[in-house]
């Protein structure tokens, strides 16, 4: 015998069969992104821009997320930038990283140097700025802009450089006009001519 079935309501096919609309809720989940229908394990939990959790499918989150090196979360794309070859989420790049003051890319705070710019603000900077240009000061150890640095002669003949605070620790040659460290035997590192004390206190 044959049995004939009246098909009430609404019915949806998908890719998994024929839902009515009492039934679709119940067995299978919504994609918050596309809207589409899938079973639980065909989800992915991924965050908005504001770090809540979203179910979307494997198309949506291969479309429209990016995963971030770092807590291994997806993210919407805008919400995801590469810092040193890592792609790392918003919450991320301001947790582990910092702004480089010259360049203006990001960083991991790690690999970045605290120094003092040409305002005398202390600001990170990464080893490539870092490199050209700034200098670590002979005296206090600190970086400085090196344009605000003093060039300087040390006892063993070594160029270096020290910041203004620290310039007062070294002395002028009366012969090379150099800012010096003076050798033990009261000779000029730079020139090689002997400082009398006479000299030395007018250099001071």
């Amino acid at each position: 015998d044959t049995v004939e079935v009246e098909l009430l309501g609404y019915a949806e096919e998908t890719s998994h069969g024929v839902y009515c609309e009492d039934c679709e809720d119940g067995h299978r989940d919504e994609c918050e992104d596309c809207g589409n229908y899938y079973d639980e394990d065909d989800l992915y939990t991924v965050r908005d821009s504001h770090g809540n959790e979203r179910r979307v499918c494997e198309s949506c989150r291969d479309n429209y997320y990016s995963y971030c090196d770092e807590c291994e979360e997806y993210y919407p794309e805008d919400c995801v930038s590469e810092v040193d070859g890592r792609y790392v989420c918003d919450s991320c790049r301001d947790e582990y990283c910092e702004e480089c003051w010259e360049c203006e890319e990001y960083h991991r705070r790690d690999d970045m140097v605290l120094a003092t710019n040409g305002n005398g603000d202390e600001v990170y900077v990464c080893e490539d700025c870092l490199d050209q240009y700034y200098e670590r000061c002979e005296v206090c150890g600190e970086y400085h802009k090196r344009d605000d640095m003093y060039g300087v002669t040390l006892e063993n003949g070594e160029s270096g450089y020290v910041c203004e605070d620290c310039e007062d620790k070294f002395e002028s040659c009366p012969h090379c006009n150099s800012l010096i460290k003076m050798c033990d035997d009261g000779t000029c590192p730079e020139c090689g001519a002997v400082i009398t004390e006479h000299e030395e206190d007018e250099a001071v």
